[in-house]
């Protein structure tokens, strides 16, 4: 049987909480906005596999398809620079503290600075993760 007393106890701490409100009292319902990204807007195919926001503010997405940039607005699948290739999905990114974009694929790692791209082919098979220490040494 239920305790009477606490019901009205427990609906006088939901009301007088101001704190729960999940909306901003100050604010009108028309000063909300909501974006949904449509198929114009650029989309990917598979799987996220790794996201990182770097120094200039792009979003960087891996998938097992490529590596797409997001700008706040549109997805883009970024291809490589001079002919260069990235092989086997990306799994990894890191975003290094000189401004460059650590990559790792499934078959190796590379190094994206100033719109020039490094590859780093010692098959070192898929790369999981990238960690990067205080000095700015890549791991």
């Amino acid at each position: 049987m239920t305790n009477l007393l606490s019901i009205p106890l427990c609906l006088l701490l939901l009301l007088a909480g101001e704190s729960c409100l999940a909306v901003d009292s100050s604010k009108q319902i028309t000063q909300f906005a909501h974006t949904a990204w449509r198929m114009q807007d650029g989309y990917f195919s598979g799987t996220a596999t790794a996201i990182v926001q770097t120094n200039d503010g792009y979003i960087w997405i891996g998938t097992e398809g490529g590596l797409l940039r997001f700008d706040g607005t549109h997805f883009v699948e970024w291809n490589p620079p001079d002919a260069k290739q990235l092989s086997g999905g990306i799994y990894s990114l890191l975003a290094g503290s000189d401004g460059s974009l650590w990559i790792g694929t499934g078959t190796h790692l590379a190094r994206l600075k100033d719109g020039h791209l490094i590859n780093y082919l010692d098959n070192l098979g898929r790369i999981n993760s990238i960690l990067e220490d205080r000095t700015g040494t890549v791991w």
